[in-house]
């Protein structure tokens, strides 16, 4: 579910702990900032940055030691588009 979409046209999910968001406005090169986090209640979670493109980014989330599929993943991206 999308909470806010601020340019994001939608959330894939390629598998248990494979996501990826898609931009509504491409960037207009790789060199932007993304910022990933992910939380799930009681346990650690890890959430990486595995792909960067100008239409989406593509995110890793373990949670408990294990691919898992968090409560929440927040994201930001800042450049120019």
């Amino acid at each position: 579910v999308i909470r806010d979409s601020e340019n994001v046209t939608s959330v894939t999910d390629n598998g248990t702990g494979d996501f990826t968001i898609n931009f509504t406005t491409p960037f207009s090169n790789v060199n932007y900032c993304s910022l990933v986090m992910a939380f799930e209640a009681g346990f650690t979670v890890d959430a990486r940055l595995t792909a960067i493109n100008v239409n989406n980014i593509r995110i890793t989330t373990v949670t408990g030691g294990i691919a898992g599929d968090p409560t929440y993943i927040m994201s930001s991206a800042f450049g120019d588009m």
